[in-house]
Formats: structure tokens, C-alpha cells, sequence
């Protein structure tokens, strides 16, 4: 699967832009749900729903002593013990089994014969020029029906042995797609720590309900085409899923690399309830632009699921349900400071957005300032402050920026607060205010700039916030 790109607004810094060095990168943009507001210094935003989603870490099994003999025969060369070579078996081997009989794969019936996916290159989950199909299932009559399924579509499919969880981590790697017979939930949450982004994951398909679901992989990856095949020879009805074709992406994931977001609660739990067809109450109070949402998502009252799209506090969780938050990164803080303030002081202004202001600090998308502040040691401490605990950080992407510009700039944009003082201590009657609104326009693309926090001030700082508007 191919990374999604964020949106490039924050993307546009200046040549002479600053970027405020931070202590620690945190390895994700998600964070525990904090329901009606937070703490500064206390919200733990370690984003382990999106990266287990998307980047989770692959499980590499060992060689078993059948590999030779299985491959020879088109089969899946899996892994584990010689005595326990049951990753998979072909057409006349015995299917070992747990406090029950051997299963006998059934010969091969030529008559509904499907022929094998082709493509891939050697070694990667190719075997004989053709893609290596695995089949989970999650219980006795499941499995039946994987028997009945692989005879259908040919020599290189594989019915795996053993809980189908430990199966697919062990075959992952060494296969092109995978069908998963099971609930579309336990599909989606056996998959998830093994989504990575490139095109070396399997296309992976559900058959579920009387349905043969693309969960990933989509047309690029194959998915679609082996949904197809596999409704065809079993006489169900494809779904191929919006958010997973091409991309490998669940709708939910769309939403949030649409909006330039962070996501405060478990995405792939949501995502799951879903992909079941759970009611879901979608909140959306600023009007944000979305993606097509399937029609189990709405205004639906007393539903499980509740997702919020807002950058502001207030939202409580709802009784007896759980809340997904998606904060769109929409609000650019500008900041304006005496000499030699403190790192301190800084941090106890900006907590003003949150408390006084009712803000999601996590909805910060840059900060900007005058030119003169550029090395500020207080301002670039407070900022490194800032990033450890609210900044985003994850794989591949950089916290908030500090963009500055010169008094030049500055003195052009019209405010509502301008300072006689200001101008002539810095050559624009306007920091704070001014460099909010200038830094959300340049990233605006666009769109409606508005100032939500008028500068508010201590005795050595002042803040203010501009937020770029929803389309």
C-alpha cells in the first residue's frame, strides 16, 4: 500500500522559517480520549490506534521442515516446526487437526475450476508465476467452507491450521492475499498490527454474512479482483469497500488524512464497528468537507459509536457509548514576546487557548512570530515544551512549525488591536495578531481566514489564534 499524503497547507513554510527544536519525537498522533477537555502536561497522545492501523510491525516466522515438499506442490511455504507444518497443505494432504479428526482436502473440481491471480515477483508470496492465496477460517464450519473454496480456485491456495490470529502474523509475509472467513470486526482488528504502507502487504478479503468484503489491498492490490472471483464460485455478493480501495485505507482513515488531523480515541475499534455495519453518530458541528460515509453513519441517536469532528473542548463522552475525536489541525498561533522572557511565562500563555479559550491545542497547525524572535531562548524552549507534550510528531512528519516574519510584512495586515507601542519598539503595530492571521492565510489555500483568540497578553507575551476555515 502507498502512503497518503497530509494536506501540503503546513507544508508552505518560508525560506527563513525557524523550526523550534523539540526534546522528543513522539511516535504517534493519537492520543487517549480526554472527553470534555484536558490538562496541559497530561494528555498522553501516543497514537496507537492509526499507527497499528497502518504501520504495525511484521511477524517473521521460522522455515518449516515441510517447506520443500509444500512449495514443490504449489503450496505455502510457511513457517514453523518440522513437526508442526501446518501453515498450510495441498490437494490430498491432511489437514492436521486440534481435538478433532484429520481433514482431507478435497481433489481438485475442474469443472469450477478458477484460475490462480497472476503477477507478483519470485518470492514475494509467488509461487509458480502465481499469487499464493491464504484461507483463515475462524471455526469448524468456516474451515468446511475454506476446503470447499480452495478446491475452487486452484493449486496455490492454502487452508491454514491453528487460531487464525498466530496463522495469519505466521503467513503475512509470504503470501499475496489472504481470505479471511469471519466477522468483518475480527477480520479488520486480525489485520490491523500488520498494515504497513507499501505494496508488499497482501490484498486481504472477508467472507462474512452471505458477503465477500475488500478490506485491503483494493484495485491496485488485487482485492477487487479476488472478491470477485470468490463471491463468483460461492455465490455471494461483493462489497468493495470505498475506503479501502486503492489505498488499503478504511474510510475513518480517509477522513482523518483529509482533514490534516489527529485522533484522540481507537480508530480501528471504530473502524471495525463500521465496516460491521454498526450505527454510528457522526458529529460534525464546524461543517467540515468529508468523504462519502457509508449509511450506517449519521445522526443516529443511542448508537455505540460517537465520532467528533471539531478543534475546539466541550464535546463530552456520551453516557454508556465510546467517542472517537477527530481534531482537524486548523488553528495558527502567533506570538509575540518581550526580550529575555522566559520559557515559563510563554507556556503559561499559550495554556490561555486551552482554558480561557476552550481550544484543542492539538488542533495547532503552526506558530508564528516577527522575524525578531527567531532566536528567542524563551519562545523556542516553550515551543520545544509545547511539541513533547501536544505537538505531532509522528513517522515521517514534523511537529508545529515556528514561521516568522518581518516587521514589513507584519504592518500590512490589518487587525483589530494594533499597539502605538509595538510599532515603535518593532516597526508594526501588530505580532501577534498580525503573524496569526498572515501565517493561516499563506496555508489557507484558499479558504476563509478568521482571528478566533484576540491577542491576550501577560506582562512580557502575547498570544492570539487564526483558524483556517472549513470549506
Amino acid at each position: 500500500m502507498r502512503p497518503v499524503r497530509r494536506g501540503g497547507g503546513r507544508r508552505g513554510t518560508r525560506s527563513g522559517a525557524v523550526r523550534a527544536h523539540h526534546r522528543q519525537r513522539h511516535d504517534a498522533r493519537r492520543g487517549s480520549a480526554r472527553g470534555g477537555g484536558g490538562v496541559p502536561g497530561r494528555g498522553t497522545r501516543f497514537a496507537a490506534a492509526r499507527r497499528d492501523f497502518r504501520r504495525g510491525r511484521r511477524h517473521e516466522g521460522g522455515t518449516g521442515g515441510g517447506e520443500r515438499r509444500r512449495a514443490a506442490h504449489g503450496g505455502f511455504a510457511g513457517g514453523g516446526r518440522p513437526d508442526r507444518a501446518g501453515a498450510g497443505c495441498v490437494a490430498g494432504e491432511r489437514l492436521p487437526g486440534r481435538g478433532r479428526a484429520d481433514v482431507r482436502v478435497p481433489a481438485r473440481r475442474s469443472a469450477r475450476r478458477v484460475e490462480p491471480v497472476v503477477g507478483g515477483e519470485p518470492g514475494d508470496g509467488v509461487v509458480g508465476g502465481a499469487v499464493v492465496i491464504g484461507l483463515f477460517a475462524i471455526d469448524a464450519e468456516q474451515r468446511k467452507l475454506a476446503v470447499e473454496l480452495s478446491a475452487m480456485l486452484g493449486r496455490d491456495t492454502v487452508v491454514a491450521d491453528g487460531a487464525v490470529h498466530q496463522a495469519v502474523h505466521r503467513m503475512w509475509t509470504k503470501m499475496g492475499a489472504a481470505v479471511l472467513l469471519m466477522p468483518t470486526g475480527a477480520a479488520v482488528r486480525t489485520i490491523a498490527p500488520m498494515l504497513v504502507q507499501d505494496e508488499s502487504s497482501p490484498a486481504v478479503v472477508c467472507v462474512t454474512e452471505g458477503f465477500v468484503v475488500v478490506l485491503a489491498g483494493g484495485s491496485s492490490g488485487g482485492a477487487n479482483a479476488l472478491a470477485d472471483r470468490v463471491a463468483e464460485v460461492l455465490g455471494l455478493t461483493m462489497v468493495q469497500s470505498s475506503g479501502s480501495d486503492n489505498t488499503g485505507d478504511t474510510v475513518l482513515e480517509q477522513l482523518v488524512d483529509r482533514l490534516d488531523a489527529t485522533v484522540d480515541g481507537d480508530l480501528a475499534e471504530c473502524a471495525a464497528a463500521m465496516l460491521d455495519g454498526e450505527p454510528i453518530r457522526l458529529l460534525n458541528p464546524m461543517g467540515f468537507e468529508l468523504p462519502p460515509m457509508p449509511d450506517n453513519v449519521g445522526q443516529t441517536n443511542g448508537a455505540r459509536w460517537t465520532i467528533v469532528i471539531d478543534d475546539r473542548l466541550g464535546q463530552p463522552v456520551p453516557d454508556g457509548g465510546e467517542m472517537l475525536r477527530i481534531v482537524p489541525r486548523t488553528l495558527v498561533v502567533g506570538l509575540g514576546a518581550s526580550k529575555g522572557v522566559s520559557g515559563d511565562e510563554v507556556t503559561s500563555v499559550l495554556s490561555m487557548l486551552e482554558w480561557d479559550f476552550g481550544l484543542d491545542l492539538r488542533a495547532v497547525r503552526a506558530f508564528a512570530s516577527i522575524d525578531l524572535k527567531a532566536r528567542e531562548e524563551g519562545v523556542l524552549q516553550a515551543l520545544e515544551d509545547w511539541n513533547f507534550w501536544h505537538g505531532q510528531g509522528s513517522v515521517g512528519e514534523d511537529p508545529p512549525t515556528l514561521l516568522t516574519y518581518p516587521a514589513e510584512i507584519l504592518s500590512t495586515v490589518d487587525v483589530p488591536n494594533p499597539s502605538p507601542v509595538v510599532e515603535r519598539e518593532t516597526g508594526t503595530a501588530s505580532v501577534a495578531e498580525a503573524a496569526a492571521l498572515f501565517a493561516a492565510g499563506e496555508m489557507a489555500e484558499g479558504r476563509t481566514v478568521e482571528l478566533v483568540v484576540p491577542k491576550a497578553k501577560s506582562e512580557n507575551v502575547t498570544v492570539a489564534a487564526a483558524r483556517i476555515k472549513p470549506q
